[in-house]
């Protein structure tokens, strides 16, 4: 049924990524060639468990966690490089897709297949103000697996159709 859908949402995926231009801010303007130093930070290990209760608690699923978490941190860091703080950041995260229905735990497998779902990262000061907001950010995802599908079969299409040099151009 999701594949036969993944059909029907390719007009819409069409317009949604003709319509889509992107983010142009300090930290990204000009910024074509990534080159020179690499700045990496990380934060203490955080307990599952911990994480589990956090989500109990506020109502909201792992992943809405971590997208909160993502809003925070990168309004800190628009803040900390001194610019203004746009009102959200545009990414692109990648869909496990599976095409096997499993009957139980033991059977699954990964498939090794993804798609590229982009999704717009509200920036916020606060954890509790971020769980707010991305909690319909998480709804939007779940809900929008014919447009998964469907990027997935278009980039499959494009794959088999264009040489590599012109796909990585």
């Amino acid at each position: 049924m999701v594949r036969v859908l993944s059909l029907f949402a390719l007009p819409a995926l069409a317009l949604k990524t003709f319509l889509t231009r992107a983010d142009s801010n300090f930290l990204t303007k000009n910024k074509e060639c990534l080159s020179g130093n690499i700045n990496v930070t990380s934060s203490k290990s955080l307990s599952m468990n911990d994480i589990k209760i956090l989500s109990k608690k506020n109502q909201i699923s792992i992943n809405d966690i971590i997208n909160a978490s993502l809003s925070t941190s990168i309004t800190s860091l628009f803040k900390e490089k001194g610019g203004p703080v746009p009102k959200d950041v545009k990414i692109i995260i990648p869909g496990n897709i599976r095409f096997s229905v499993y009957k139980n735990y033991d059977e699954v497998q990964l498939e090794n297949k993804f798609a590229a779902i982009p999704m717009s990262v509200p920036t916020t000061d606060s954890m509790t103000d971020a769980f707010k907001q991305v909690q319909q950010l998480g709804k939007d995802i779940r809900g929008s697996f014919p447009t998964i599908y469907g990027a997935y079969t278009v980039s499959k299409i494009t794959a088999l159709l264009f040489p590599r040099a012109i796909m990585n151009f």
